[in-house]
This record gives structure tokens, C-alpha cells and sequence, in this order.
């Protein structure tokens, strides 16, 4: 018989001490994780309000809370970014490096290291490498900004913003061919930056090189839906035709939405079509199936609105406007959603891209004054002067804490 061992009782107290000691530093710890997401929400909300001194001592409670979460540290050089001065907007894509005085420079450098810093915590984000490789091309270092825009790309493949950025990074320094690389395999991942003004600007540019890319794109597109009769390739490939206005567009998307009934883009697309026709009714109906499949796409609300203010319903139209407008203004990137994900982030900044107006410069073009203008018309016409004036001044670029600016 084997008798119980018996335990001294100060051996118990050690236990218990043990024991305790553990629980309070996991509450202590606990604690510390909150007050840091805490502060996190605050940079957040004052980033979207461009609040940016207000945002920095808010990133920087929650840096020293939790220095080894890297998004918070990337925070940090996203809003030293946001703090430079208007040479890094959207003229930085095609110069070499951008006028930067000396207070802009050490914002550059603060920014740098924060990513830095982030890709030291983790290596594998494309949006932080994608980040650095501006940063590091504004401030003249070419090759780094070549090695980081790469690994972006390694990261990511299927970032579409990664290789328009690569391939501005091209043009800049005349690499005509090696940019129309980038662009051409940027178009095929996603066929909506035909509607860009990332595409519009390219194509004035340079007009016989784009109406090219548009054909190799359609080509390669061709060749992906002959071998493998994926429904996906052939939405983007009634995409680039819909764009050339080519006729083949309409079946490819009648296909493609028996094939794929709940992806809303080729619902938009096959509304556009019929609107091209005159048939407002299967436009309509296409439409109100793209907005239900994702509330979130302003070009679907934006169209649905339309097709609402022609048929003079009002408050149909009316909601439709400010959906799109919001969603404009409040979209976050697809590197931003990720965010949520790796991070398991409660709050994230929705334009979490460097340069600032990239993420809307990649996206299907919005005429946000032309709709606040309307919008405000309507609710003149209906009696709420107040949202009318809200609207006229948002259109405007003067509502503080938008998220607009004029010309951005």
C-alpha cells in the first residue's frame, strides 16, 4: 500500500504564494493590454479627425504600454507620415523625392524607424514593408525602397495597391516597361482600377502603352477562363470588356451570375450594361442585387441612387447618396482589414496606406462633390436645410474631421 506524501505547510504557502502571484500578474497584465487599446482607440478616432498632435501622445501611451504589438508601433510611423506637409501628397508618385524641409525630414526618419521597428516584431506584413518603401524613396534611398516594395509584393501577392506602387516607383525613373509590368499584373488581380484615377492619369500619360496593357490584359484574362473556366476570371474579364465596350461583356456577366449569385461586383457591372442598353428595369434589379450582396460598395450605392433620383424616390435616393458618400470617405483597405485579423485589432485606421491619397487614387473614381452637391439639393427640396448645408459644405472640403480634402 502506497501511503499520501505529505506536504509541510510551508511547502502549501509557497504554492499558494506561487499561485497568487501568477493570478496578479496575469490581471496586471490584462490591464495593461486594455489601457493600451484603450489609448489605441483614441489614436484611431483622432487619426480620422486629423487630430494629429492630440494622436500622437495617444500612440505613444500605447507604444510604452505594449512596445512588441507591432501595428501599434506601424501607428506611430503612420501618423509621423500624416504629419508631413503637403509634398507628400499625391504628386510624390511621379518625382523622384519629394521637397521636404527640415521638420518634414525628421518626420520621414521617425517614420522609417517605426516601421522598422514593426517589421523587426513581424517581418511578414506587406503593408508595413509597402510603407517603408515610400518612405524610403522620398527620401532618396532607391534600392531600399526597390528591396521593400518587393517584399511587399512576396507578402501579399494579391495586392493589386502593391504593384501600382512598384510600378509608379518604375515610371519615375523612366522604367517604362518594368511600370507597364506592375500595372498590367495590378489590372488582372483587379480590373476596377480601370476606373481609377491611378488609370486615368496613365492613360493621358501615356495613351498607346495603356490601350496595350488593356489588350494584354484581356488576352491573358482570355487565355485563364479557356483553360480553367473559373467564374472569377471571367468576372474580370466582363470587367476589362465592359471597360473596351465590348459586346461579349454582357453573356460573360449573365454567366457569371448564375455561376457566382452572391459576389456583387458583377451584378454592378451587369447594371451598368443594362443602363448602357436603356433597360433601366434590369439595371435597377442589378443594382438593388449588388447593393444587398455588400452594403459597403459606394459605386453599387452610388448607382442605386441614381436609378432612385430618376424614378423621384426621394428618401430612397436620399439614403442610397449618404451611403455612398460614407462609404467613400470611411473605406478601409484591404491591408486595414487584414489588420483586424493578424492583429485581432478591436479598432484599426482605415487608411493605414503611405502615401495618404493612395487608397483612393487605386479605387473607382467618386465624384464626392458632384453627390454631396446633389444630396444637398434634395434635402433642400424637402425641407431639412441643415443637412442640406452639411452636405454642401462636405462637398466643399470644409467639415473638419471628414477624412476629405480638396483635390484629395
Amino acid at each position: 500500500m502506497i501511503l499520501p506524501m505529505k506536504v509541510k505547510p510551508h511547502t502549501w504557502m509557497i504554492v499558494m504564494m506561487l499561485a497568487w502571484a501568477m493570478f496578479g500578474w496575469a490581471v496586471e497584465k490584462h490591464a495593461v493590454a486594455k489601457s493600451a487599446e484603450e489609448h489605441f482607440q483614441s489614436f484611431v478616432l483622432r487619426m480620422a479627425e486629423a487630430r494629429y498632435s492630440e494622436a500622437q501622445m495617444e500612440i505613444e501611451n500605447a507604444v510604452r504600454l505594449s512596445p512588441k504589438n507591432a501595428y501599434y508601433v506601424a501607428g506611430k510611423g503612420l501618423l509621423d507620415e500624416r504629419m508631413i506637409g503637403p509634398s507628400l501628397g499625391s504628386g510624390v508618385y511621379l518625382v523622384s523625392t519629394a521637397d521636404l524641409d527640415e521638420e518634414d525630414r525628421m518626420h520621414v526618419d521617425a517614420a522609417m524607424s517605426a516601421y522598422e521597428k514593426a517589421l523587426a516584431l513581424n517581418p511578414n506584413d506587406g503593408c508595413f514593408h509597402h510603407n517603408l518603401g515610400w518612405l524610403y524613396n522620398v527620401s532618396g534611398h532607391r534600392e531600399q525602397a526597390i528591396d521593400c516594395f518587393k517584399k511587399a509584393i512576396e507578402a501579399d501577392g494579391a495586392s493589386a495597391v502593391y504593384r501600382v506602387s512598384f510600378g509608379l516607383f518604375y515610371e519615375q525613373g523612366g522604367l517604362t516597361e518594368d511600370a507597364a509590368n506592375e500595372y498590367s499584373s495590378a489590372i488582372r488581380l483587379s480590373p476596377s482600377l480601370l476606373d481609377s484615377r491611378f488609370f486615368a492619369d496613365f492613360k493621358r500619360r501615356r495613351p498607346s502603352k495603356a490601350e496595350e496593357l488593356v489588350a494584354a490584359v484581356a488576352q491573358y484574362l482570355e487565355n485563364q477562363v479557356r483553360q480553367t473556366g473559373d467564374p472569377f476570371f471571367k468576372a474580370r474579364l466582363a470587367k476589362v470588356y465592359l471597360y473596351s465596350g465590348r459586346t461579349e461583356a454582357l453573356e460573360i456577366l449573365r454567366q457569371t451570375t448564375r455561376e457566382l449569385p452572391n459576389l456583387s461586383r458583377p451584378w454592378l457591372y451587369l447594371g451598368q450594361l443594362y443602363q448602357l442598353q436603356s433597360n433601366e428595369g434590369e439595371a435597377k434589379r442589378s443594382y438593388e442585387r449588388a447593393v444587398f450582396l455588400d452594403k459597403s460598395d459606394y459605386s453599387s450605392q452610388l448607382r442605386l441612387g441614381e436609378t432612385y433620383d430618376r424614378e423621384q424616390r426621394t428618401s430612397d435616393a436620399i439614403g442610397c447618396y449618404r451611403s455612398a458618400i460614407e462609404d467613400w470617405l470611411y473605406k478601409p483597405s484591404v491591408s486595414a482589414r487584414r489588420a483586424a485579423r493578424i492583429y485581432m485589432a478591436a479598432h484599426i485606421v482605415a487608411n493605414d496606406l503611405i502615401p495618404e491619397g493612395l487608397l483612393s487614387y487605386t479605387e473607382p473614381d467618386f465624384d464626392l462633390a458632384g453627390t454631396c452637391s446633389r444630396l444637398a439639393a434634395l434635402y433642400r427640396d424637402t425641407g431639412k436645410t441643415e443637412l442640406a448645408d452639411y452636405y454642401e459644405r462636405l462637398g466643399k472640403g470644409t467639415v473638419p474631421g471628414s477624412g476629405f480634402r480638396v483635390g484629395g
